[in-house]
């Protein structure tokens, strides 16, 4: 009886996506500076990601395998666009301008085995992105509005952060972009060591 209550659990386990890696010990690993990281925000969020997990523990200088991390690129596309409008009587032009960008950033991920020097994992390109909006600093129609009574408000005091220009916005982007991309690096690590 308790055999198979603990066989149809280990079927249950396997159909919903549970593997068992490797003999099941904890693999150490060493994630040196990312290469082309600036402040060290993703070589940051790569070592939370890669500590939370069962399957690996970070080590600063002598780990089992090394994670070596490259940005290749780091784009902005121009996703979202809105008509622009007279500035103070507010009609529309017939002319787009964008509003709406999405950020994406490739990198390149080898992981290699300290005792061999084999390569276990790569070189592979790896990918995440993340859409953000912002404001026509340039526009008066955009930074400011007309009271009832004709008098002009800036918005942006009443906006509590939620508008920013284009360089603002692109910066506010890249701490979750970065986590983002960590999570993608372990869930491709992970799924090739897994299988």
């Amino acid at each position: 009886m308790k055999k198979g209550f603990l066989l149809s659990i280990l079927l249950l386990m396997s159909s919903c996506g549970y593997r068992f890696v490797g003999d099941g010990e904890q693999k150490t690993v060493t994630i040196p500076y990312v290469i082309g990281d600036v402040e060290g925000q993703l070589t940051n969020a790569l070592i939370r990601q890669f500590s939370s997990t069962a399957q690996f523990a970070y080590h600063p200088n002598h780990g089992q395998l090394v994670l070596k991390v490259e940005l290749l690129e780091d784009v902005n596309d121009k996703i979202g666009f809105r008509y622009q409008r007279q500035e103070y009587t507010g009609k529309i032009k017939k002319k787009l301008f964008p509003t709406e960008n999405r950020r994406t950033l490739t990198a390149k991920v080898c992981l290699v085995s300290t005792s061999t020097d084999d390569v276990v994992y790569g070189p592979m390109t790896v990918s995440a992105n993340a859409d953000y909006d912002y404001i026509d600093e340039g526009s008066l129609y955009d930074l400011t509005y007309l009271t009832p009574t004709g008098k002009l408000v800036p918005i942006l005091k009443f906006s509590e952060g939620q508008l920013d220009s284009i360089e603002g916005a692109q910066d506010d982007v890249l701490n979750p972009l970065y986590r983002k991309l960590a999570q993608n690096i372990l869930s491709a690590v992970f799924h090739e060591l897994s299988s």
